[in-house]
Order: structure tokens, then sequence, then C-alpha cells
């Protein structure tokens, strides 16, 4: 997993930084049995620095011991505005004690991150299956939009072999009328223009004026692009625009997604502890994100583990 977690550039920073550790706990702990888990990247926090005593070097540390992960010291990582390194925020956290140590790069000439890029490698074992299609779909030919002059050009063309086929008395006249109907479908199949609708429709479960504006200006700006004979060149105005309406689009929807998690924050904040509507409704979301588990229970000042 590639993670970016917050700075500490905000009141709610600590927070923040502590609901994504929770989510990363969630998905080490729905993974780890069946997965290798190794998350890699800026972790906003140093936790090598043995004078740093912020809670969010605790909460990290805490998190890397409940899930059993580790990393390795590699030197300071982030750069300051005089070119100087100041700390290592960057690591891969991992389980594997079979790896070898991360790397710090120093040198790389194009780097122009206030950042040394760091590398871990890792032997990987790939499959590759083979991708089941499925010949039992039948196709419905919808004959009031098919190219019914292609598809008369076609079959006319085709059917003289058949008509020659007829004449001969060594030629089974099943395997003609066989042969001649799987040319007529075969052909329908070709000139109808099938298209596949709803596979590719856009589904989200968050929307607002915003996203709906930004979406338009997106589609907008493909359909111009597309009409112009869909450019390729990267620098091209269209091509940029594009990308900028498309970037546009996502970022308004990670603020909505941003905008109702602090809103559900400050409902818990706020909320009477014996809100049993709230209590239930909690749980009821939990289960439906598949966090059904439970790491430990206490009875009686006994601490039973999953």
């Amino acid at each position: 997993m590639c993670v970016y977690l917050p700075t500490k550039s905000t009141t709610d920073s600590k927070i923040i930084f502590d609901d994504c550790i929770d989510q990363l706990y969630e998905i080490v702990q729905k993974y780890k049995g069946t997965h290798d888990i190794v998350i890699g990247g800026d972790f906003n926090e140093d936790i090598v620095k043995e004078t740093n005593n912020s809670k969010r070097k605790i909460a990290l540390l805490k998190f890397m011991k409940e899930c059993k992960l580790t990393t390795n010291h590699k030197g300071p990582t982030c750069v300051n505005t005089s070119g100087a390194d100041i700390s290592e925020i960057d690591y891969f956290l991992h389980s594997n004690m079979d790896l070898q140590p991360s790397k710090r790069i120093t040198d790389h000439p194009v780097n122009v991150s206030d950042h040394h890029p760091i590398l871990l490698q890792m032997q990987c074992y790939l499959t590759q299956h083979a991708q089941q299609t499925s010949n039992n779909q039948k196709l419905k030919i919808k004959w009031e939009k098919l190219d019914k002059q292609q598809y008369t050009d076609i079959i006319s063309k085709e059917i003289i072999k058949y008509s020659d086929m007829l004449e001969n008395d060594n030629e089974s006249i099943d395997q003609i009328i066989k042969d001649t109907t799987n040319l007529m479908s075969e052909t329908a199949k070709k000139v109808s223009k099938q298209k596949t609708y709803g596979k590719n429709k856009l589904k989200l479960n968050i929307w607002n004026k915003e996203i709906a504006n930004a979406l338009k200006a997106n589609k907008h700006a493909y359909k111009i692009w597309k009409d112009n004979g869909r450019p390729i060149n990267i620098d091209h105005p269209l091509i940029i625009e594009k990308k900028l309406t498309r970037k546009t689009f996502r970022t308004e929807i990670r603020n909505e997604e941003l905008r109702r998690k602090h809103n559900e924050r400050n409902i818990l904040i706020h909320s009477n502890s014996g809100d049993k509507n709230l209590f239930y409704k909690l749980i009821r979301k939990q289960r439906q994100n598949g966090n059904t588990f439970i790491n430990n229970l206490n009875v009686d000042g006994e601490t039973f583990e999953r």
C-alpha cells in the first residue's frame, strides 16, 4: 500500500492522523492472513529521532507493534529549503524479516522533490491466469438498427459458393444449411454495431452540485477532444483541458468525502454517550464495511485475544 499521512499544518491534524492509522489497522487485520503487507510512503512523522516524543510518533509506533510491522533506519529523507537533510519521515513498513533493508537514494539525477526517494526490493512470483470468456451469452440482433445494405452486400458475395456446393452431389445438404445459417448469423452480428451499456456507468456513493458541475465540464471537454480527432500530443490544449477537468472532478469528490468525515466526527464528539440510535448506527456501518472481527474481549479484567 502507498500512503501519505497528514501533516501538522492544521489544528485537527492529530485527529485526522489517528483516523488514517485506524484505517490502516483495519486493512492490515483484514488481509494479513492472506497477503504479505508492505506499507510505503510519506508518514510525516520521524519515528527514529530520539528527542521526538510527539503523540503522532507514539500512535505510529503502537500501530507498528500491534500489527507486527518493522522498518529500518536509512538516514534523513526530508530536505528543507536550504537543501539540508532534516528528518526521516519516509518508510517502508513490513512484516517480512527476509526482506533486504530499504535504501535512501541521494544522487538521483532527475529528483526535484524535497524528499529523497527510498527503495525496497522484493521478489514477486506472478501467475498469469487465462481470461475466461463465456460462450453461452446470446446476442440479440436489433434488426431496426442493423446496416441492412452492408448485410445484403456481404450475404450476396458469400452465398455464391453455397450455390455451387448445391450442384455437387458429394456435398451434404444438412452441412450446407448449417454453414449458410452460420453465415447469416455471423454477418448479422458483424454489422449490427452492438454496444455494451452500463458496464462503465459511473457509480458514486456521494453527490452534490459541485460534483455534478465538475462531471458535466469533464464530459464536455472529452466530447470536444473526441470531435477534434482525439489528439495524442500531451501538450495539446484539448488534452490539457480534459486532464484539468478530470482532476477537478476527482478533487470535488475528495472534498465532499472529507466534509462528510468531518461532519460524522463532529456528531460523535458532541453526541450524548447514551444515544442508542447513534450507537447502533455505528455498528451497522461497521458491519457494512466488512469489519465484523473483534481483536480482544475484556471480561472482569481478563483479556481474551482474537
